[in-house]
């Protein structure tokens, strides 16, 4: 995913409340993910490196208590409220070590934190959602492309009937004005040479009178030609411009 594209950061969220998501991941249809990066891990990275046993076991139980009390102030947030959003706002713990800390605490973390609209993810788990959001965006181009090609073939498909209906008025007017100057021949042949040739011999004219030929022309019609019109398409009303 490409910033400012499929995601921005520390951007305000898209309602009408005040926070700032770490994170926030678009989704096809104009909807949000909002990620939340600011899990408390003092306690935890103290703990792990105390080397006493009661005193390592109370920094745990602050760790513990320091996410359930990060939870509740997400769901404070009110991130999910918009109609945008997605119905829960991720909560992402940097280590997968640090959750499971926090299981041996409280054992139904995750229950609570989903009650409050707070999905806790791991590293491993953002990276399942993350490339689950990739596929959902490739399948929605992939529907959009096929939207598109069917808007562009019937676009299309329009254009080539305008032309057709067109290019078949342009064969009628030829064979109206092939019909029209054989029918003018035939006149000529009929009444006129006949007087032509009586004023020739009777003035002794020198020079022989032109002839003009009959048009024998064969038109080539189309393998897809119906009733309908010469090219096999119904005819578009409108005519539109092609």
């Amino acid at each position: 995913m490409s910033e400012h594209v499929s995601f921005d950061e520390q951007k305000q969220q898209v309602g009408d409340g005040s926070g700032r998501p770490d994170v926030t991941i678009h989704l096809p249809n104009n909807r949000v993910l909002y990620v939340d990066s600011k899990a408390p891990m003092n306690s935890y990275l103290d703990a792990i490196n105390e080397v006493d046993v009661d005193r390592r076991k109370t920094l745990f139980d602050a760790h513990a208590n320091a996410l359930k009390g990060h939870i509740k102030a997400l769901a404070s947030r009110n991130y999910v409220d918009d109609k945008e959003s997605l119905n829960y706002v991720i909560m992402f713990i940097p280590t997968e070590s640090s959750l499971a800390a926090a299981f041996e605490v409280y054992p139904n973390l995750i229950e609570d934190a989903a009650q409050a609209k707070v999905v806790l993810t791991s590293p491993t788990s953002l990276v399942i959602a993350l490339n689950t959001i990739a596929m959902l965006w490739q399948e929605d181009t992939q529907v959009r492309n096929a939207q598109e090609m069917i808007k562009e073939s019937g676009d299309l498909y329009g254009r080539l009937i305008t032309f057709i209906n067109h290019f078949s008025k342009v064969g009628d007017n030829l064979k109206r004005s092939m019909d029209t100057y054989n029918n003018a021949i035939g006149s000529f042949d009929r009444s006129v040479m006949p007087k032509a040739k009586v004023v020739e011999e009777l003035g002794k004219f020198s020079d022989e009178l032109p002839t003009a030929e009959k048009l024998e022309v064969d038109f080539r019609e189309s393998k897809f030609a119906t009733h309908e019109t010469q090219l096999g398409l119904v005819s578009d009303p409108d005519e539109e411009t092609a």
